[in-house]
C-alpha cells in the first residue's frame, strides 16, 4: 500500500484528537439516480475546441488509449490543427506539478469537472497496449456487473451513480449549509478540492496542508478497495467542517444534527440516507492526532459510500478506520497507545471482551479492532478487500470471513492470539 505523504505534521500548529471518535449515521434510504454521462452530446470538433479553450485552469481527468490516466490536472493551453480540431493539450499534473503536453489523438476520454466531454471512437485495429487496456477495462466492468448482480439478489440497496447535474445539485446543498454555518460561527473559510469541501476557522497556513492532502487520501482508499483511481465516491463532495474551539464544534452539532452529548468526542462522521457525508471536528493539541482523526473519519464516510448502503459491523468499521489513520499518519501515536492498552487487557483477561458483539464498540475495544484489522491485512490485503466486499454485498461478516479467509471467528481469534503471544485467547 502506498502511504500518503502528508507534510511533517509536527511543524503545524493544528490538532484534534480522535480518542473517542463516533460515527453518527442516519438510516439509509434509496439513493438518487443516474450514471455519469458516457460521452458529450455535442461531438463537433470545433465546439469541443472552444469548450476546452474556455476551460483553461479548470480541472481535467484525462485517460489515454494506453490506459494511463492524469487525474485532477489543470488545463494550461490548447492548440488547434488546420481544421480547428484540438491538436494538443498542455496540462499540469496535480500530483507532481510537472507540465505535460498530450497529443489529442492519444486520448481515450476527457472529463471537465466530472462531466465527460470527449470519448474517442473505437478503432477497428488497436495497438497492443490499447488492446490490453481495453481488455482489462472490459474484464473489470464484467466483474463489477457480477458483483452488483449478487448484491441486488441479496436485496441490498446499491448506491447509484450520479450525473454531473446531480453532483452539482449536491454541492449546492453543501453550499447552502456552509452559508448557515458561517452565520453561526464567524470567520469560517472554505477550501475546495476535487472531492472535498473543507470549511474551517483555523489559520489558513495550518489548514492548507490538510485540505490539499484530502484528494490523495481519497486515491489511496480507492487503491485499498480496488476502485479505479479518481473514481467519484461522494455524493457531490465530502464536506469537512473543522473548528478552532470545542464550544464551536458543540454549537454546530447541536444546531445542525441535534447532537448535544458529545463530551470527549473530537470528530464525527455524519452520514445521511441520501448519501450526503459531513465530517465535523475541532482543533485539539496535537497536529499528528488531528491528521489521524481526519483520515479516520474520512474512511468512515468513504466506506459508507462504497458500492452499497450496507452498514459495516462496528469492530470492522472502527478497526479499519483506525488502521488506515495509522497507515497514513504514522507520526500519530493515538492508535499505538490504544493497542497497547488493549493488549494489556487481553493479556489479563485472555479475551477480546465481547468485541464482536459490541455495537458500537467502546474504549479499549478500539485498540483490539485496529490490531485485529492489521492482522487480517497482514495475512493478505486482497483477502481483506474480499472480506469487506462480501459484507457490502450482503453477507454476514462471519460468512464473508469464511469465504475470503476460509476461517471461522473462533479460528480467527485463535490465530490472532497465537500471533500476539496469547495462545488461549477467547472471543
Amino acid at each position: 500500500m502506498t502511504h500518503l505523504k502528508i507534510p511533517p505534521l509536527a511543524t503545524l500548529w493544528v490538532a484534534a484528537c480522535c480518542l473517542a471518535c463516533r460515527t453518527a449515521a442516519v438510516q439509509a434510504q434509496p439513493a438518487e439516480s443516474a450514471d455519469a454521462q458516457s460521452a458529450a452530446e455535442d461531438t463537433s470538433p470545433e465546439r469541443l475546441t472552444q469548450r476546452l479553450e474556455a476551460a483553461k485552469q479548470a480541472r481535467l481527468d484525462v485517460e489515454l488509449k494506453t490506459g494511463k490516466s492524469f487525474l485532477r490536472c489543470k488545463l494550461l493551453s490548447v492548440t488547434r490543427d488546420p481544421q480547428g480540431r484540438p491538436k494538443t493539450l498542455k496540462i499540469q499534473d496535480a500530483n507532481q506539478g510537472r507540465t505535460i503536453t498530450v497529443s489529442f489523438a492519444s486520448i481515450r476520454s476527457l472529463s471537465i469537472d466530472r462531466e465527460m466531454v470527449y470519448e474517442a471512437a473505437k478503432p477497428d485495429r488497436r495497438s497492443g497496449k490499447e488492446a490490453a487496456a481495453t481488455k482489462q477495462a472490459r474484464a473489470a466492468a464484467e466483474e463489477d456487473a457480477k458483483w452488483l448482480a449478487v448484491a441486488r439478489e441479496n436485496k441490498v440497496p446499491v448506491w447509484e451513480n450520479l450525473s454531473p447535474q446531480e453532483h452539482a445539485a449536491a454541492v449546492k446543498e453543501h453550499e447552502q449549509m456552509i452559508a448557515k454555518i458561517k452565520q453561526l460561527i464567524p470567520g469560517m473559510e472554505l477550501y475546495e478540492t476535487h472531492d472535498f469541501m473543507f470549511l474551517s476557522n483555523m489559520p489558513r497556513n495550518q489548514v492548507i496542508p490538510y485540505a490539499t492532502s484530502l484528494d490523495k487520501m481519497h486515491d489511496m482508499m480507492c487503491g485499498m478497495y480496488r476502485i479505479k483511481k479518481g473514481a467519484t465516491i461522494w455524493r457531490g463532495k465530502c464536506l469537512v467542517v473543522a473548528f478552532m474551539q470545542e464550544s464551536q464544534f458543540q454549537a454546530f452539532e447541536a444546531q445542525f444534527f441535534q447532537v448535544r452529548s458529545i463530551e470527549g468526542v473530537y470528530g464525527l462522521c455524519h452520514q445521511s440516507g441520501t448519501g450526503r457525508v459531513v465530517i465535523s471536528c475541532y482543533r485539539g493539541h496535537d497536529p499528528n492526532d488531528f491528521g489521524q482523526m481526519l483520515v479516520h473519519e474520512t474512511s468512515h464516510g468513504f466506506v459508507f459510500r462504497y458500492r452499497t448502503m450496507v452498514e459495516m459491523p462496528s469492530w470492522v468499521n472502527e478497526g479499519m478506520a483506525e488502521w488506515i489513520g495509522q497507515a497514513l499518519v504514522p507520526t500519530s501515536t493515538t492508535v499505538q497507545r490504544k493497542e497497547k492498552q488493549a493488549f494489556q487487557l487481553m493479556q489479563a483477561s485472555r479475551s477480546l471482551n465481547g468485541l464482536f458483539s459490541a455495537n458500537p464498540i467502546q474504549g479499549v475495544h478500539y485498540g483490539m479492532a485496529s490490531s485485529l484489522t492489521g492482522f487480517l491485512i497482514g495475512i493478505d490485503k486482497r483477502k481483506y478487500a474480499d472480506f469487506i466486499d462480501g459484507i457490502k454485498q450482503g453477507k454476514t461478516w462471519e460468512q464473508s470471513l469464511k469465504d475470503s479467509y476460509q476461517s471461522t471467528p473462533n479460528q480467527l481469534v485463535a490465530a490472532y492470539g497465537r500471533a500476539i503471544g496469547i495462545p488461549d485467547l477467547q472471543p
